[in-house]
Protein backbone atom coordinates (compact mmCIF):
# COMPACT_ATOMS: atom_id res chain seq x y z
CA UNK A 1 0.00 0.00 0.00
CA UNK A 2 2.71 2.49 1.00
CA UNK A 3 5.04 1.75 -1.91
CA UNK A 4 2.96 0.59 -4.87
CA UNK A 5 -0.46 2.26 -4.70
CA UNK A 6 -0.93 4.64 -7.59
CA UNK A 7 2.17 3.50 -9.48
CA UNK A 8 1.99 1.71 -12.86
CA UNK A 9 2.95 -1.96 -13.15
CA UNK A 10 5.24 -3.46 -15.78
CA UNK A 11 6.78 -6.73 -16.85
CA UNK A 12 9.43 -8.10 -14.52
CA UNK A 13 12.75 -6.27 -14.84
CA UNK A 14 15.79 -5.42 -12.73
CA UNK A 15 17.30 -2.10 -11.79
CA UNK A 16 20.65 -1.53 -10.08
CA UNK A 17 19.92 1.01 -7.35
CA UNK A 18 23.23 0.33 -5.59
CA UNK A 19 24.40 3.92 -6.00
CA UNK A 20 21.21 5.61 -4.80
CA UNK A 21 19.96 6.94 -1.43
CA UNK A 22 23.44 6.75 0.13
CA UNK A 23 22.75 3.07 0.95
CA UNK A 24 20.08 3.98 3.52
CA UNK A 25 17.57 1.66 1.84
CA UNK A 26 20.10 -1.19 1.99
CA UNK A 27 20.54 -0.94 5.76
CA UNK A 28 16.73 -0.71 6.01
CA UNK A 29 16.48 -3.99 4.08
CA UNK A 30 19.07 -5.60 6.38
CA UNK A 31 17.35 -4.28 9.53
CA UNK A 32 13.95 -5.55 8.40
CA UNK A 33 15.27 -8.98 7.39
CA UNK A 34 17.22 -9.32 10.67
CA UNK A 35 14.24 -8.49 12.88
CA UNK A 36 11.78 -10.43 10.73
CA UNK A 37 14.00 -13.52 11.08
CA UNK A 38 14.28 -12.90 14.85
CA UNK A 39 10.53 -12.55 15.36
CA UNK A 40 9.61 -15.43 13.06
CA UNK A 41 12.15 -17.70 14.77
CA UNK A 42 10.69 -16.81 18.17
CA UNK A 43 7.20 -17.69 16.95
CA UNK A 44 8.37 -21.05 15.59
CA UNK A 45 10.17 -21.84 18.84
CA UNK A 46 7.03 -20.90 20.79
CA UNK A 47 5.06 -23.25 18.49
CA UNK A 48 7.30 -26.14 19.50
CA UNK A 49 10.17 -26.35 17.03
CA UNK A 50 13.64 -26.81 18.47
CA UNK A 51 16.26 -24.05 18.32
CA UNK A 52 17.78 -25.02 14.96
CA UNK A 53 14.45 -25.73 13.28
CA UNK A 54 12.95 -22.46 14.50
CA UNK A 55 15.94 -20.42 13.30
CA UNK A 56 15.91 -22.05 9.88
CA UNK A 57 12.13 -21.68 9.50
CA UNK A 58 12.14 -18.08 10.75
CA UNK A 59 15.02 -17.11 8.51
CA UNK A 60 13.43 -18.80 5.50
CA UNK A 61 10.12 -17.01 6.06
CA UNK A 62 11.93 -13.70 6.52
CA UNK A 63 13.78 -14.15 3.24
CA UNK A 64 10.59 -15.23 1.49
CA UNK A 65 8.86 -12.08 2.74
CA UNK A 66 11.71 -9.74 1.85
CA UNK A 67 12.37 -11.24 -1.58
CA UNK A 68 8.64 -11.14 -2.40
CA UNK A 69 8.81 -7.37 -1.85
CA UNK A 70 11.78 -7.30 -4.21
CA UNK A 71 9.70 -9.24 -6.74
CA UNK A 72 6.97 -6.59 -6.46
CA UNK A 73 9.65 -3.96 -7.12
CA UNK A 74 10.56 -5.94 -10.24
CA UNK A 75 6.95 -5.66 -11.44
CA UNK A 76 6.72 -1.91 -10.81
CA UNK A 77 7.40 0.51 -13.66
CA UNK A 78 8.95 2.93 -11.15
CA UNK A 79 11.48 0.47 -9.69
CA UNK A 80 12.89 -2.95 -10.51
CA UNK A 81 14.34 -6.07 -8.89
CA UNK A 82 17.49 -4.88 -7.15
CA UNK A 83 20.31 -7.33 -6.56
CA UNK A 84 21.88 -4.98 -3.98
CA UNK A 85 18.55 -4.94 -2.09
CA UNK A 86 18.33 -8.75 -2.27
CA UNK A 87 21.91 -8.93 -0.98
CA UNK A 88 21.02 -6.66 1.93
CA UNK A 89 17.99 -8.84 2.71
CA UNK A 90 20.19 -11.94 2.80
CA UNK A 91 22.84 -10.16 4.90
CA UNK A 92 20.33 -9.13 7.56
CA UNK A 93 18.72 -12.57 7.79
CA UNK A 94 22.13 -14.26 7.95
CA UNK A 95 23.36 -11.87 10.65
CA UNK A 96 20.53 -13.12 12.85
CA UNK A 97 20.60 -16.82 11.94
CA UNK A 98 24.36 -17.28 12.02
CA UNK A 99 24.66 -15.80 15.50
CA UNK A 100 21.70 -17.80 16.77
CA UNK A 101 22.98 -21.09 15.37
CA UNK A 102 26.61 -20.54 16.47
CA UNK A 103 26.24 -18.71 19.81
CA UNK A 104 22.55 -19.31 20.68
CA UNK A 105 22.13 -15.57 21.25
CA UNK A 106 22.78 -12.24 19.53
CA UNK A 107 26.12 -10.57 20.19
CA UNK A 108 25.57 -7.99 17.42
CA UNK A 109 22.22 -6.29 16.84
CA UNK A 110 21.03 -3.86 14.18
CA UNK A 111 19.09 -1.01 15.77
CA UNK A 112 16.92 1.75 14.34
CA UNK A 113 15.40 5.05 15.30
CA UNK A 114 13.35 7.46 13.26
CA UNK A 115 11.45 10.68 13.70
CA UNK A 116 9.08 12.93 11.79
CA UNK A 117 11.25 15.53 10.09
CA UNK A 118 9.93 18.96 9.17
CA UNK A 119 11.49 20.62 6.13
CA UNK A 120 12.10 24.28 5.42
CA UNK A 121 11.28 26.25 3.28
CA UNK A 122 7.59 25.35 2.89
CA UNK A 123 8.10 24.37 -0.77
CA UNK A 124 10.53 21.66 0.38
CA UNK A 125 7.95 20.44 2.92
CA UNK A 126 5.36 20.13 0.14
CA UNK A 127 7.84 18.04 -1.88
CA UNK A 128 8.68 15.87 1.16
CA UNK A 129 4.96 15.27 1.79
CA UNK A 130 4.55 14.24 -1.85
CA UNK A 131 7.53 11.87 -1.79
CA UNK A 132 7.32 10.48 1.74
CA UNK A 133 3.62 10.77 2.65
CA UNK A 134 1.94 12.63 5.48
CA UNK A 135 1.41 9.97 8.15
CA UNK A 136 4.06 9.17 10.76
CA UNK A 137 4.24 5.53 9.64
CA UNK A 138 4.81 6.44 5.97
CA UNK A 139 7.39 9.06 6.89
CA UNK A 140 9.35 6.70 9.14
CA UNK A 141 9.31 4.10 6.36
CA UNK A 142 10.23 6.37 3.44
CA UNK A 143 12.13 9.41 4.75
CA UNK A 144 15.73 8.23 4.92
CA UNK A 145 16.79 11.69 6.14
CA UNK A 146 14.97 11.02 9.41
CA UNK A 147 16.34 7.51 10.03
CA UNK A 148 19.32 6.36 12.07
CA UNK A 149 20.70 2.81 12.06
CA UNK A 150 23.54 1.42 14.12
CA UNK A 151 25.14 -1.84 15.19
CA UNK A 152 25.05 -2.61 18.89
CA UNK A 153 27.69 -4.94 20.30
CA UNK A 154 27.44 -6.67 23.65
CA UNK A 155 31.14 -6.41 24.47
CA UNK A 156 30.84 -8.56 27.58
CA UNK A 157 29.39 -11.46 25.57
CA UNK A 158 32.21 -11.13 23.01
CA UNK A 159 35.02 -10.79 25.60
CA UNK A 160 33.69 -12.34 28.84
CA UNK A 161 36.90 -11.66 30.78
CA UNK A 162 36.66 -7.89 30.29
CA UNK A 163 35.84 -5.93 33.43
CA UNK A 164 32.71 -4.20 32.16
CA UNK A 165 29.06 -4.40 33.18
CA UNK A 166 27.18 -7.20 31.41
CA UNK A 167 24.69 -4.76 29.87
Amino acid sequence: EAWYKGYPRSSFHSFNDGGEWLQMDKIGHSWTAYHSARLNSSLWQWAGLNQQQSVLAGTGISLGYMLSIEYLDGRSAEWGWSWPDAGADITGALLYSTQQLVWKHQKVNIKFSGHYKTYRPPSLQVRADSLFGNSLSERILKDYNAQTYWLSFNIHSIIPSINLPQW
